[in-house]
């Protein structure tokens, strides 16, 4: 699974260079977006979750080259290599599987997921709810008094894009709690809850 690993660097160091603020670090965040975007359908979801960061940060028509070459140059390869690749009647399995994605994801970090080679769901959904609904709860009271901040946004809309990605490309193939889509839902609500936390944390100390 070498290209779930390269995309994940180099989304990920991506984020990172654009906190810089420089020209040539956003030349360098566009150059690992195109990377990334070689590598696996992630890189897609990276692209999308960077173009919510910059609206939400810079709101600079002109910063829009960093994801829009990257964008572009999918398109093109998805126009003429994987022109039947979407099934359009799987959108409507995105919000459950958004659901599940991410219950799975933190009963796997919590290690109460049970999945095994010959029970890939194990008890992950089981407990995977019940942590889900303190998870929403938990964000759900922080936004009552603190705004999310713009990293937490783009990581959520990263996570979103990431799992729809998968419903109407993959959905046929495999199913999206395949161990290595878990993965990357993993490494993903790791980033979310450092970033909830860093807010969390912060206010602690003050």
């Amino acid at each position: 699974q070498i290209p779930w690993l390269l995309v994940s660097i180099a989304g990920i160091s991506a984020l990172m260079l654009l906190e810089r603020r420089t020209q040539r670090a956003d030349a360098a965040a566009c150059a690992l977006l195109v990377l990334a975007i070689a590598s696996t359908s992630l890189g897609l979801a990276f692209a999308i979750g960077i173009a919510v960061d910059l609206a939400l940060t810079r709101r600079r028509g002109r910063d829009a080259w960093i994801v829009g070459i990257p964008l572009v140059l999918y398109a093109i390869w998805a126009l003429h290599y994987h022109p039947t690749g979407i099934d359009l009647t799987t959108i409507s399995t995105i919000p459950l599987n958004l659901a599940k994605a991410a219950a799975v994801a933190l009963s796997s970090l919590a290690g109460v997921s049970g999945i095994l080679p010959f029970d890939p769901t194990g008890a992950s959904l089981i407990y995977g709810w019940p942590l889900l609904a303190v998870g929403l709860a938990l964000v759900l009271v922080r936004a009552r008094t603190t705004r999310p901040s713009t990293r937490w946004a783009s990581l959520a809309a990263t996570f979103a894009v990431f799992v729809a990605s998968v419903s109407i490309v993959h959905g046929e193939l495999a199913s999206v709690l395949t161990s290595r889509y878990i993965y990357v839902y993993c490494l993903l609500a790791v980033l979310l809850v450092a970033e909830f936390a860093r807010g969390q944390i912060g206010r602690a100390h003050v």
